[in-house]
């Protein structure tokens, strides 16, 4: 492994860490090897093993024994690979990354084994690695990589710890610049602009706007629009920034230009007081069910929830 000080990384400790629990749990179904795919919204298992957040289209040999191989698309994308990634094998996927793979699997000997996959492996990609290795027996490994990933270590926890700074900042943000005049456009500008200087990175920022006296929308948008805040107006929020892949969470509404009215004080108070119901009961070995029933006070209160 190298380290590069300018980009975020966890320590070779950290890494060893991983590498091992993820060679244990393989050995425990008879795997020799991992292909992991990583796409741009779906690359977590990818950086997890390789400190790298997939740009395009990466794949990663992961063999049971030896060092990986990380494969990048695209070819100009290299040079920034090989500074935030821990990987030291890291080369250009090619035309077709899928052949890159099935050949470094042949150039390991292990055309002939069981092999992991995890992550969003196309239908096509798949068929090229049956095609390319067919003695080879792949067999999902997505869940049992999910599972290691649930428990967070002390240096997972800091990178989620500033994940959520960064979220914060981003709600500190709005309640000071939210105002009638400025568009739904701007407010995704103030939400970034509140931690892409720090090193955070958005992960989502779902708003929406709608008059509290006529509301025609009940849950942030995915995408903003070119609407123009009015006094009156609630903005109801969802917003997640990232560190380095690891995100905070937290869901605020705003008031605009007038204090909130008598209906949406109401909503709030119910929602504080069943959050406060859920988080009671939630503790280790707790059931789904204990949650849901805590959440019934929604219910109960006259409201539904859109989720």
């Amino acid at each position: 492994m190298h380290h590069n000080t300018s980009y975020p990384r966890f320590t070779e400790a950290e890494f060893s860490l991983r590498y091992a629990a993820v060679r244990e749990a393989m050995r425990a179904v008879d795997l020799a090897a991992l292909i992991l795919c990583g796409t741009t919204s779906a690359y977590h298992e990818v950086l997890y093993l390789s400190n790298f957040i997939t740009t395009r289209e990466t794949f990663l040999v992961f063999p049971g024994e030896g060092e990986p191989t990380l494969f990048i698309q695209y070819f100009n994308h290299i040079p920034n690979a090989r500074q935030v990634a821990c990987i030291t094998d890291l080369r250009w996927g090619g035309s077709d990354t899928t052949n890159a793979v099935a050949e470094n699997l042949l150039e390991r000997g292990l055309a002939e084994n069981r092999i992991g996959l995890v992550g969003p492996i196309s239908f096509k990609q798949y068929e090229s690695l049956r095609k390319m290795l067919p003695r080879a027996v792949f067999v999902d490994f997505t869940p049992q990589l999910l599972q290691l990933r649930l428990i967070k270590s002390e240096e997972e926890i800091e990178f989620l710890r500033k994940g959520a700074e960064f979220s914060d900042r981003a709600i500190e943000a709005l309640a000071q610049q939210a105002r009638p005049g400025i568009t739904e456009y701007e407010l995704a500008a103030i939400v970034e602009g509140a931690y892409l200087g720090l090193g955070g990175k958005n992960h989502i920022h779902y708003m929406a706007t709608t008059p509290m006296s006529n509301p025609t929308i009940c849950v942030p948008a995915q995408h903003q629009s070119n609407r123009v805040l009015q006094s009156g107006d609630v903005l109801i929020t969802e917003i997640s920034a990232h560190y380095h892949g690891y995100a905070g969470q937290i869901l605020r509404p705003f008031a605009i230009g007038t204090p909130p009215t008598p209906e949406y004080l109401h909503m709030y108070d119910v929602a504080v007081e069943a959050f406060n119901r859920i988080a009671a009961v939630i503790h280790a070995g707790a059931t789904t069910d204990e949650v849901l029933d805590a959440s019934d006070f929604i219910h109960t209160s006259g409201f539904t929830i859109y989720d």
